[in-house]
């Protein structure tokens, strides 16, 4: 049996509806990409909790509001990942790669011409959805 790691995303839009996306280095599986900012659930934390942590940790921003959109499973060969999606619709601080990270505002529609996990294709899905 596969383990299960249960992750939030954030989905953080500035004023001109560009999503916020983090590159994942090569030392990360996966690695190599782009990635919606978020992490894991630990034990004890609601996935509210654990959204306004792990935003707080990796781009230094204050969740003032947030709405959840529909879970996301996903199967990779060794791991099985529940995704807990969250538009942030308002927060507090200036976004930037906490962790030394790359950050960067892209448009949604540029999207699905990046390199993501195969878990967040979803998600992309999922914002196409929502803007029409």
């Amino acid at each position: 049996m596969k383990k299960i790691i249960s992750v939030v995303v954030g989905l953080v839009f500035n004023s001109r509806q560009e999503v916020l996306l983090a590159w994942r280095d090569e030392h990360k599986t996966p690695g190599d990409c782009w990635e919606f900012p978020g992490g894991k659930i630990e034990a004890g934390e609601s996935n509210y909790q654990a959204l306004c942590r792990e935003l707080q940790e990796e781009i230094a921003i204050d969740v003032l509001a947030a709405q959840n959109l529909p879970c996301i499973d996903h199967e990779y060969e060794s791991v099985c990942v529940i995704l807990y999606p969250w538009k942030i619709e308002k927060f507090n601080g200036i976004p930037k790669g906490n962790e030394g990270q790359i950050i960067s505002w892209v448009p949604v529609s540029q999207l699905r011409s990046l390199v993501l996990p195969a878990a967040n294709h979803l998600i992309v899905d999922a914002l196409f959805d929502l803007k029409n």
